[in-house]
């Protein structure tokens, strides 16, 4: 299992790291260095993921199974 730990995220604030966790699609966690992100992509060209990709539990497929 990947992901991130509460030592890892301290760890990236104290040495000033920019730290992304769960980057899928057009979305992602900040997790460090929020203010270090230059938010410049334009959305419109960039292409939902696919249904196959999503989590079980995801509000995603929750809307998709309505």
């Amino acid at each position: 299992r990947s992901g991130f730990t509460a030592w890892g995220v301290e760890l990236a604030r104290q040495v000033g790291l920019t730290l992304i966790g769960r980057c899928k699609g057009k979305r992602f966690v900040a997790l460090s260095g929020e203010e270090r992100i230059i938010f410049d992509a334009d959305l419109r060209y960039v292409e939902e993921e696919s249904a196959k990709h999503w989590r079980k539990n995801s509000r995603e497929a929750s809307d998709a199974a309505e």
